[in-house]
């Protein structure tokens, strides 16, 4: 065991160079943007008194920092949970290696328990964050059922190679939705994704809206709304779209909207201040300004600058920043994606981008 810091919080833990659920303790480094985002999330929610629920603690890294970095107010307590065994002892060596006050101490209630037994057994939460290794899929009809209305629940899939494409079978068991394999995969399985997450929503007559997510490493991440509404779990299912390319169906997906401006944007201001303290990574900070520019550019898909190229049988490809202000000076929204180091979202028809492409290549 060693001892690891990230943002306000000490834990120890066991390195491995590959990272596996079979670790005595489970830690990933690799995670340490999706645990910033909890903390920027919970910050700006206007919510106070927090009942928080984290069924799949691993290090307990994300709870200490919760209790750590988020104003004593937000809190109301924090039930942590995870089945491998003296989970309890192991959290209380880290809450004393801390050195917590006895007031964040008692913010905690520890449990050794199956994921879903100890979500069914605590409802009411009005923060639930499902971050498993793999799959959400076991987990998330408990999490829908123990979430309380207006309540928020942020969900992780690792199974990346499902919902990009590369095992359509799998994706289509364990997603309800062919992916599909080009420059779109990561976004359109994250639309699978979230489409997958608000059936068994609607199941329970919730609405669960999005609020953030991305797509980054081997994860893909959602936060979002739960609200007791029929008509709104109507209205959900009703933007449950398929999308077709070259005449064959793929999906369905969500075709909403994957980020709320507003969030995002109180998410920056904190983001600003936490990073000062050293909390929050730079790389957290540069992946909000990503989704928010992005974001003012909505709609579903874009462009990849390398196809487009090939496309127009061009040798080489114009500097992006070019492309960006070529479409802005003609009106257009557009802005880079973190979806990939090559694509341009923008507002702009396929006909109108290819004129901008070609003129930038005279």
């Amino acid at each position: 065991m060693e001892v690891i810091v990230e943002g306000s919080s000490k834990a120890r833990v066991e390195k491995k160079d590959i990272v596996d659920s079979k670790m005595p303790v489970f830690y990933n480094p690799v995670m340490r943007v999706n645990r910033d985002f909890t903390v920027l999330f919970l910050a700006t929610a206007n919510k106070d008194k927090l009942k928080i629920g984290l069924p799949l603690e691993g290090s307990g890294v994300r709870g200490l920092r919760l209790v750590q970095e988020l104003k004593a107010s937000k809190i109301k307590e924090i039930l942590i949970n995870d089945k491998k065994r003296d989970f309890k002892k192991y959290f209380s060596s880290n809450i004393t290696l801390n050195k917590l006050s006895k007031a964040r101490k008692d913010k905690f209630k520890v449990f050794n328990e199956d994921a879903n037994i100890f979500l069914l057994n605590n409802k009411h939460f009005d923060y639930i964050d499902i971050d498993p290794f793999g799959t959400p899929n076991p987990f998330l009809d408990s999490a829908v059922q123990s979430v309380r209305n207006k309540g928020f629940l942020a969900v992780t899939a690792t199974d990346i190679s499902a919902l990009a494409g590369t095992y359509p079978d799998a994706c289509m068991r364990k997603y309800w939705g062919k992916p599909l394999k080009n420059h779109l995969m990561h976004e359109f399985g994250l639309r699978i994704l979230i489409r997958k997450i608000q059936l068994v929503g609607a199941q329970h007559e919730k609405a669960l809206v999005p609020l953030v997510s991305y797509s980054k490493d081997h994860y893909m991440r959602i936060f979002f709304e739960s609200r007791n509404s029929r008509k709104e779990a109507d209205g959900i299912l009703g933007m449950h779209k398929e999308y077709v390319e070259n005449g064959e169906s793929y999906g369905p997906i969500w075709m909403g909207d994957l980020n709320n401006q507003g969030v995002l944007h109180l998410m920056r201001e904190e983001s600003k201040k936490l990073s000062k303290k050293g909390f929050v990574s730079n790389e957290s900070v540069k992946l909000l300004e990503a989704l928010a520019e992005e974001t003012d550019v909505g709609g579903f898909g874009f462009f990849d600058a390398h196809e487009t190229a090939s496309k127009l049988k061009a040798a080489s490809t114009p500097k992006f920043e070019l492309i960006l202000k070529s479409l802005h000076d003609q009106g257009l929204k557009a802005s880079r994606t973190h979806f990939s180091e090559t694509g341009i979202r923008t507002n702009a028809a396929p006909q109108e981008f290819e004129m901008v492409f070609e003129e930038l290549l005279k």
